[in-house]
């Protein structure tokens, strides 16, 4: 298969799921965005050992769930209804996940999306799947 093949296949079967609601599906690209300190984990989980482990353990098997590539992103800056939820502001500046920290994940700081060369490479490895 060609990689303009695989595109065309991919852009045809794009599913949005929650977090809960992908266990037990895969996915070829997973893409988890939030993932700031306050987000994932949310602010409920801060307060509470038990729904922190779990939202350890959801985030965990969210990644799992790729088979070619799972791409994490965070925004460093939340606004609007949801500053307001998070901090009580109508800007707020969160820190990245605690989750990346303990994954040994350092945040690769970007303006734009994807490389062109790392959008290649994942539809390569898709479409040797």
């Amino acid at each position: 298969a060609t990689v303009a093949g695989v595109v065309a296949n991919v852009l045809q079967r794009v599913q949005v799921l929650t977090m809960h609601g992908a266990k037990g599906l895969d996915g070829r690209v997973v893409f988890i965005p939030g993932l700031e300190h306050g987000i994932i984990p949310n602010h409920h989980a801060l307060r509470s050992a038990g729904l922190y482990e779990e939202q350890r353990r959801l985030l965990y098997v969210s990644i799992t769930r790729a088979r070619a590539a799972c791409i994490l992103s965070l925004a460093t800056r939340r606004s609007g209804n949801q500053a307001f939820t998070l901090g009580n502001r109508g800007t707020v500046n969160l820190p990245p996940s605690t989750f990346l920290t303990d994954m040994g994940i350092p945040p690769q700081p970007r303006t734009a999306g994807l490389t062109a060369a790392e959008v290649t490479a994942i539809m390569n490895t898709c479409a040797n799947l």
